[in-house]
């Protein structure tokens, strides 16, 4: 996986660097990163999954959705015009044809068609959210991801303690929404799709929850465990959690890495099972950069984006655990990181 290119997303003006920017594996660390495209607030990136095409968000109020072609260099040229959204847009899912974008300050899911090049259409599906939740947090409806599930759309609310699953039609959202009714003061955030089940990082409780997934559009909640042992470093709360993907655990056991801040930790879950009933335990923790927003394996690396130390922690991954911060690259502002599929 080395010298492979690398995208961050980097939040903030464009005077202080707001935008996407580039990076490559090499040997224990990484490349200085150098500016890609300029865009405030570029919180989040996404490829296309068959064309050499970039997605960013620029996360203000209200926000949008920009689009890059990606040259043979690497460089990035700006393809048809940005598409304004609602309120700070913090996650795309891209498939063939659609882009989802979860918009988080005004609790709405934007659903835009994409044009054969991959440039972004008008002809745009919004689908706002109703609800609230038991902490200050949860005032009202917070989309936080969203992920394609079979012939559903599964957005994850914040705000309501909701997964919210849709019917697919050629990719086009609607009808009436399925509520999969969360753990109160959850705090759904980000979404790991696997075959009948799936994974979910509770913000606000700490916890990884299990779904129960038959296709029907809503699930049940099957099991939860505390993503984390750990006290905070500061005071902010010790256990909200972000990120999650899964990696290979030896003798063909799967593991779950979790970003958790206030504690500024990675952890690790133990999974077991395919479908319903499946087992999470927690196997260890490791420090990391401060506040791990979010962050990508590339072969034996660990890239975790340091929201608030304003840097890329480096982990060497080793039968599925993470090991200690290698190497820190510094990039202020740096909210996303996206390898290669």
């Amino acid at each position: 996986m080395l010298g492979v290119t690398i995208w961050l997303g980097v939040h903030g003006p464009v005077a202080a660097g707001g935008g996407v920017w580039r990076t490559a594996l090499e040997d224990e660390t990484l490349a200085p990163p150098t500016q890609a495209a300029e865009l405030p607030n570029a919180s989040f990136v996404a490829t296309h999954p068959t064309l050499p095409v970039l997605y960013a968000v620029a996360e203000d109020e209200p926000g949008a959705v920009a689009t890059f072609t990606v040259g043979d260099d690497g460089g990035l040229t700006p393809l048809g015009d940005s598409a304004a959204v609602g309120d700070n847009p913090c996650h795309l899912w891209v498939g063939d044809g659609w882009i989802y974008v979860s918009c988080y300050g005004d609790g709405t899911l934007w659903a835009v068609p994409l044009a054969a090049d991959g440039a972004l259409t008008s002809d745009v599906v919004r689908l706002p959210h109703h609800g609230s939740g038991p902490t200050a947090r949860q005032e009202g409806p917070h989309v936080h991801s969203s992920a394609v599930v079979g012939d559903r759309l599964v957005v994850a609310d914040l705000g309501t303690d909701s997964l919210w699953s849709y019917r697919l039609d050629g990719g086009r959202p609607g009808g009436r929404a399925a509520r999969t009714a969360m753990p109160a003061g959850f705090g759904p955030r980000h979404l790991l799709v696997r075959d009948g089940v799936l994974l979910v990082t509770g913000e606000l409780s700490g916890e990884v929850a299990a779904v129960e997934w038959d296709g029907s559009g809503v699930g049940t909640v099957v099991t939860t465990i505390a993503a984390g042992t750990r006290p905070s470093v500061d005071e902010r709360p010790p256990r909200q959690l972000s990120h999650l993907t899964e990696v290979a655990g030896p003798h063909g056991l799967r593991h779950v890495l979790v970003g958790v801040r206030g504690s500024d930790t990675i952890s690790t879950l133990r999974l077991t099972g395919d479908r319903a009933p499946v087992a999470l335990e927690l196997v260890a923790e490791v420090a990391t950069v401060a506040s791990p927003r979010h962050f990508a394996v590339v072969g034996e690396r660990l890239l975790v984006a340091g929201a608030l130390s304003g840097d890329v922690g480096v982990h060497r991954v080793t039968d599925g655990l993470p090991g200690p911060v290698e190497a820190r690259v510094p990039l202020p502002g740096v909210m996303s990181v996206l390898g290669p599929p």
